[in-house]
């Protein structure tokens, strides 16, 4: 989808890091921000704190801001080009094989250390994303 679509709608940018494999076989990370994108498109924008069935078959992903602390290092791109505040930038995560999210008690290590922690301030958090510059 042409980001400035979405910003011309008034729809948060969405980001998502890769999908796990064991997850499913049949998604991507391009096919699920592709599904995202589509969704954005026929009126159902991503909002902080929701969980959606309709992006990842099988599996329910959940929805969250991204902290302002994180535009610059993920973003940067985009805030050069449009040289303007940014409109907010929501996360998709997905979830282990068991439906847990990173911040879950027992989710697995792979879905904690593979997704960054965005919604936390990078002063707040560690671990490798912590260490971007």
């Amino acid at each position: 989808m042409d980001p400035r679509r979405v910003r011309d709608h008034h729809d948060p940018t969405r980001s998502s890091g890769c999908i796990n494999p064991t997850v499913t076989r049949s998604c991507s990370s391009p096919s699920v921000l592709k599904v995202a994108g589509r969704e954005i498109r026929n009126g159902h924008s991503l909002q902080s704190d929701q969980r959606r069935d309709d992006i990842l078959n099988g599996y329910s992903v959940a929805v969250r801001r991204v902290h302002p602390s994180w535009y610059r290092d993920f973003f940067g791109a985009g805030l050069d080009f449009y040289q303007a505040p940014p409109l907010p930038v929501m996360q998709v995560f997905w979830p282990d094989k068991e439906g847990r999210f990173p911040w879950d008690d027992q989710a697995q290590d792979y879905c904690r250390t593979s997704q960054p922690q965005l919604w936390i301030s990078k002063a707040e958090t560690s671990g490798p994303w912590a260490d971007l510059d």
